[in-house]
């Protein structure tokens, strides 16, 4: 793990910074001169020199996130912090890691080792191209659970028997590690060794107060509601490597992901027998690509050799396919959307879901 060979700083004044420096100091002085004329004005004027200066201090340097020596307990940082982006994501990322990350729009990882005697904990801070697609990989890290010692990735079982939900904010997944989501910023801490739980919430809290709004929205979810819906499955498919973590796909790209325009979200539903399934919720830009698509999942069920298609009298307007483990998978084209159904049992389950979905298509 390349992790704690520190990187390089970035150097890049904060917005913040600018507005204390300078132009914000000229434009002040100006007004303050007018004070007598125009104190009305005035009023207006201090009242969006304060909105201006609230919308400024939005942290917008990843560094501006880390809490100080000592700020949390007797808690120093280990030496200084390492940023990286593109080639240079290598020497802290596993390559599976790396490429799942990079689905999602990577803008540069920052890592930061704090210690205490012999102990250390580690905060990485993902910052990403926009607060949905933290979202994203907050959500998918949520399955994957990358550890730090990993030589590859570990993944959920594709065949679900559980769901994982996924709290908006702040995601506890033991002990020694939290997730936290706010802005643009996707936040894993991670504590080496056991004993610090307290000391890492307080990491936690430190840097979720300074995020300027909470994450966790993703648009567009309309399609995927359904009274079955487990609230808090939802996930953004940020791009192939990340679909990969859910289904085998082998080297196709059943979805069309690669093509500019086209959205994937997945959510866990259960059936009346208590089991659950997951649906795809693939969108296109028109319904020219989203024939292309549903073509190249057709094709796909046809071709991966894990799978083998299975026909009915039902089946018309409709892909379903068996997998060497036994699981179905099925799907449809809806307008500009291909749903996609997998993690069934049954063929018999699979009916019951396609004539639900289609009947309200």
């Amino acid at each position: 793990m390349g992790g704690k060979d520190a990187g390089w700083k970035t150097g890049a004044p904060s917005n913040a910074l600018r507005l204390l420096t300078g132009r914000c100091g000229v434009k002040l002085s100006k007004e303050l001169k007018m004070i007598r004329l125009f104190p009305k004005t005035y009023s207006l004027v201090i009242l969006l020199v304060i909105l201006l200066a609230v919308t400024a201090l939005a942290v917008d340097d990843p560094v501006d996130l880390l809490p100080r020596d000592h700020e949390v307990g007797s808690w120093v940082k280990d030496g200084p912090e390492g940023v990286y982006f593109g080639f240079s994501l290598d020497r802290i990322l596993d390559d599976n890691v790396r490429r799942v990350v990079e689905d999602y729009g990577l803008a540069s990882l920052l890592s930061q080792y704090y210690i205490l005697d012999s102990d250390h904990i580690e905060i990485r801070i993902y910052e990403m191209t926009s607060p949905e697609q933290a979202y994203g990989l907050y959500s998918v890290f949520a399955d994957i659970e990358p550890k730090p010692e990993d030589t590859g990735i570990s993944i959920q079982e594709k065949d679900i028997t559980k769901t994982r939900t996924v709290p908006q904010e702040m995601y506890v997944v033991s002990e020694t590690e939290v997730y936290l989501l706010g802005d643009n910023f996707f936040v894993w801490i991670f504590a080496y060794q056991p004993g610090h739980p307290i000391d890492l919430m307080m990491f936690a809290n430190k840097i979720q107060n300074k995020f300027n709004s909470a994450g966790g929205n993703i648009s567009g979810m309309k399609p995927l509601e359904r009274e079955d819906k487990i609230f808090g499955s939802e996930r953004l498919i940020g791009g192939y490597n990340a679909l990969g973590l859910y289904l085998q796909v082998g080297n196709f790209d059943p979805f069309l992901l690669g093509q500019e325009g086209v959205r994937c979200l997945q959510a866990d539903y259960r059936l009346k027998s208590g089991k659950l399934f997951r649906q795809l919720v693939i969108s296109y830009p028109d319904e020219e690509v989203s024939k292309q698509a549903y073509s190249a999942f057709t094709k796909w069920t046809e071709d991966f050799n894990y799978l083998k298609r299975v026909n009915y009298a039902d089946t018309i307007g409709s892909v379903v396919a068996k997998s060497e483990d036994g699981r179905y998978i099925a799907g449809f084209r809806d307008g500009v959307y291909l749903r996609v159904f997998y993690s069934f049992e049954s063929l018999d389950e699979v009916k019951t879901i396609l004539a639900s979905y289609m009947r309200r298509a």
